[in-house]
């Protein structure tokens, strides 16, 4: 069993990297017309899987990019307050993970702007965009959603609210596994109250495990979803298709193996790609896994289990 999993993991070693591409690449700065606002950020247009394109004017000014949907990560010049000139010009890139990052320094003009992400090193190509169109990618759903409200561990605080990502560019589709409890449940568009927020198409509707519920953007009535159990479960909000759909509970079938509930292992799919790293066993069910074999191994042994 062992020698079968270290052979998939192998071969398998490329597809792990080839997913890590970000869903959509920002640019930010006083060089920008939305200047340094995280959440109005120009996004660049993805050409292919780990190339991204802009087009469009710059004014005087400061310069990064982001690859998140937070101030980290960045990419930057490898120099702080390097010139960003017009011209045919490739640029190495510095990528930051922390507040210590670089920015470009930026002279008014028409930009055509290309990032690479595909190679070891990411890469900034600079060409002058007189004669070209913008081109820019249109966002029609949040780069990320927040839920809130009492059923939620963040209660209603802005701070702590959980943060969940776009599935993928203008999906609408937002994935998560929450911890809930009895208590009112709707999601928000940005860390305040005033912005878009979506709720329940009725008042005090009440939601259950392994069912799906219609949703609606929040107007003046404010209608909440009511949660009516207590557990770690997987939720999916669809702006497409106006929909909150709340998974059953899995459970783990773990008789019969040598690992015990509090060994830390990595989890592989059938496939050998890697899912989950340094998880504690006994937590396997409470990480958004679907139903389905799955390898669970750490340096001394290997195993299957069945969700």
């Amino acid at each position: 069993m062992k020698t079968k999993i270290f052979s998939v993991l192998a071969a398998c070693a490329f597809c792990v990297a080839a997913s890590a591409y970000p869903t959509r690449v920002r640019l930010i700065g006083e060089a920008t017309a939305t200047g340094w606002s995280l959440d109005d950020a120009a996004i660049m247009v993805e050409s292919a899987d780990g190339v991204y394109e802009w087009v469009g004017d710059l004014k005087e000014g400061s310069l990064k990019f982001l690859t998140g949907t937070d101030w980290v990560p960045s990419l930057g010049p490898t120099v702080n307050n390097s010139d960003l000139q017009l011209g045919e010009t490739d640029l190495q890139l510095r990528q930051s993970y922390d507040d210590d990052d670089n920015a470009f320094s930026v002279q008014q003009g028409r930009y055509s702007l290309k990032i690479d992400l595909t190679q070891s090193t990411p890469k900034l190509t600079v060409a002058a965009g007189t004669d070209l169109e913008d081109r820019k990618a249109v966002a029609t759903y949040p780069q990320v959603i927040y839920p809130i409200g009492d059923a939620t561990e963040a209660g209603w605080s802005l701070d702590d609210a959980m943060e969940v990502p776009e599935t993928a560019f203008n999906s609408g589709e937002y994935k998560m596994n929450i911890s809930l409890k009895n208590g009112e449940l709707k999601f928000l568009s940005k860390r305040d109250f005033t912005s878009a927020a979506w709720g329940a198409t009725k008042a005090n509707e009440v939601v259950s495990e392994g069912s799906s519920y219609d949703c609606m953007p929040i107007d003046d009535n404010d209608y909440k979803f009511i949660v009516n159990f207590d557990a770690t479960i997987d939720l999916t909000l669809n702006l497409q298709t106006s929909k909150l759909t709340i998974a059953k509970q899995i459970e783990t079938m773990l008789e019969n193996i040598e690992f015990k509930s509090t060994d830390k292992v990595n989890v592989y799919n059938i496939n050998g790609c890697l899912i989950h790293s340094d998880i504690v066993l006994s937590d396997i069910a409470q990480c958004g896994l679907q139903h389905g074999i799955y390898i669970i191994r750490n340096k001394n042994k290997s195993e299957k289990i069945v969700l």
